[in-house]
């Protein structure tokens, strides 16, 4: 189990790689994955399916380590038994002169809700 001091490192650690890739690429910040250090248990997983090493364990905790290697490709969020992590994501629609009929509305594939 985490000490105070251990989260207190872990989240000063995981602030300063955020502040590296902000520095880096400020737009890229929104759909990293978000890792939730009180679910985490330092399993690991996220480490072994990451195909980027973006994901590391370091001081008992998953950090991205290489925020700018991050693909978005969901497979540590997939993968987490804690679901610790999870990615934000951005809905954007096209620019449209004239609102979807309801016919249109019909044919998108929404599925079942």
């Amino acid at each position: 189990m985490a000490t105070p001091k251990t989260k207190r490192t872990s989240i000063e650690l995981a602030a300063r790689v955020f502040a590296r890739a902000a520095s880096e690429r400020s737009e890229l910040m929104m759909f990293l994955p978000v890792i939730n250090l009180q679910h985490c248990v330092a399993c690991g997983v996220c480490e072994t399916v990451c195909p980027t090493n973006a994901v590391k364990l370091e001081q008992q905790q998953a950090v991205l380590s290489q925020p700018e290697a991050c693909t978005f490709c969901d497979r540590c969020e997939a993968a987490c038994p804690t679901e610790a992590i999870s990615r934000s994501f951005a809905i954007r629609f096209a620019p449209s002169s004239q609102p979807l009929t309801k016919a249109q509305l019909g044919q998108l594939n929404l599925g079942d809700r």
